[in-house]
């Protein structure tokens, strides 16, 4: 173990009370790596009870409610003093702090998993805490040198890929094979209930469905790449965005038609409105150009459920203006919202992937300006170092059309994919606002405005945003400021 990580760990003291660890996470989904975690923790003989606490945010389409009912898989074979349970509040981090503070006669420790010394950042989200409550002491964890099996991210990679082998070998090796098949079953093929048209869940808030409006009978291809994982992400994006898109439809695929395959004049993929059923033909096609035809029919799916698609006589867009729109909607909204959704899948790779020098991407809000995100790895980064300083978290670069942004900011601290949307949208307003002099208060403010708008154009989270106004500007943020800047936008 580590000698600076070994001194970090203090001993566990006896209270009057209980001692109680809390394990806050994501677990989406868990994994070998958090299984051993909590299983260190619960064999040790000071500790009274854990608690694992699972935060609500869904990612790459694995819920709350799939990640607790994994849990309970594994709960047999850790020690009886484990309770799993969703956080109560948005944030399992909130959920420690009202914990700690609501019950001052048990001593609670927060769990905290270390790998390297660069997860040592993961111990200031308990900062605040800090000569508030006498009564909690951070607890760190570190595992073997080298053991990436606590990655939700690299698991996530697996699961979207199709790759079940791979994606088995994140989870704990106490599992039998019937009950590994069960975790990977529980990510991509949610069981059908009778009488109901697919997932007997909600595709975006994991709840059970009452009614129909699932995706029906949609895993039965023998093909080698897994779809359901990523239909059912895309469907989740296209639900969080406010389309209307329910009830979903039923999604078959077929794989074997050959024939098909090798005719240029082939079908692709098509939708029936009136059994609400998306057909994909998947045969010797990239992926990728699937979930872009899936995304296309998914558009015709709004238009029929916006009842658009009545009174069509022929399929020929040539002899209808009336279906010549209504398909260039479907190609133009189908593309946009692909793109914006495969945007959204480096959520959370950061981290994963810091062996990478710098990452560089169009911007989501602007697509002629680059954003180009630099670690310290990169050889440039000493001669931007005292830039990021002056600046920030980053800045714009004119010549070639670019916004570098500081990825060590985004690496060694809490902040996440959202927060480095926030920057760029931040930095694109100021581009966007004709910003060119130097630092100014009122120009940060109507920055932050413009984000706002930007943010909500592309179905972005503001909350956080939201929540630093006052911090940032001294006034509560109101809807009213935007006046500000919406028509310069």
């Amino acid at each position: 173990m580590n000698s600076f990580v070994k001194s970090l760990i203090q001993p566990i003291l006896e209270t009057e009370g209980q001692n109680i660890a809390l394990v806050p996470g994501g677990f989406k989904p868990p994994t070998a790596g958090h299984f051993a975690l909590v299983d260190e923790v619960a064999k040790n003989s000071n500790i009274d009870k854990v608690i694992v606490l699972i935060g609500h945010k869904n990612r790459d389409g694995v819920s709350k409610e799939e990640s607790l009912e994994i849990w309970n898989l594994y709960k047999k074979y850790l020690s009886s003093n484990v309770e799993i349970q969703i956080a109560e509040k948005s944030s399992p981090i909130s959920d420690v702090a009202s914990i700690i503070k609501n019950n001052p006669q048990n001593m609670y420790y927060p769990v905290v998993g270390i790998r390297n010394e660069m997860d040592l950042g993961d111990l200031k989200r308990f900062d605040s805490l800090k000569g508030k409550y006498d009564n909690f002491k951070p607890l760190v964890i570190q595992s073997e040198e080298g053991e990436d099996r606590i990655s939700g991210t690299n698991t996530r990679a697996a699961l979207i890929g199709g790759e079940k082998e791979r994606f088995q070998q994140y989870l704990p090796t106490e599992l039998t094979d019937e009950e590994k098949d069960k975790v990977w079953s529980i990510l991509t093929k949610t069981p059908v209930e009778e009488g109901t048209c697919g997932y007997n869940i909600d595709a975006a808030t994991g709840k059970k469905l009452n009614t129909p409006g699932g995706i029906e009978e949609m895993y039965a291809e023998p093909s080698k790449f897994s779809y359901p994982p990523m239909i059912k992400s895309l469907t989740e994006y296209m639900l969080d965005k406010g389309m209307n898109i329910r009830p979903l439809p039923k999604v078959k695929f077929v794989d074997d038609d050959a024939e098909n395959a090798q005719n240029f004049f082939g079908k692709t993929a098509y939708y029936d409105p009136n059994n609400r059923v998306i057909v994909l033909y998947t045969m010797n096609r990239h992926p990728k150009d699937v979930m872009r035809s899936y995304a296309h029919e998914m558009i015709h799916h709004m238009q029929n459920c916006d009842n658009r698609l009545n009174n069509i006589s022929t399929t020929d867009i040539n002899e209808d203006d009336y279906l010549y729109k209504l398909e260039e909607e479907a190609n133009l909204k189908g593309t946009m919202t692909f793109r914006e959704w495969t945007d959204t899948l480096t959520e959370g790779v950061l981290k994963e992937e810091k062996e990478d020098d710098l990452i560089s991407y169009p911007s989501n809000f602007k697509p002629d300006t680059n954003i180009l995100v630099v670690f310290k790895n990169n050889k440039n980064y000493p001669n931007l170092e005292p830039l990021f300083d002056e600046y920030g978290y980053g800045f714009y670069y004119p010549e070639n059309k670019t916004i570098i942004l500081d990825g060590e900011v985004f690496v060694n601290s809490n902040l996440d994919f959202k927060d480095m949307k926030i920057v760029e949208a931040h930095e694109i307003a100021h581009l966007l606002l004709g910003h060119t002099g130097p630092y100014s208060a009122d120009d940060e403010m109507d920055a932050d405005l413009g984000a706002y708008l930007l943010l909500k154009d592309k179905g972005f989270s503001t909350e956080k945003l939201e929540k630093q106004f006052k911090f940032r500007h001294g006034i509560d943020f109101n809807e009213e400021l935007l006046e500000r800047v919406k028509d310069m936008l």
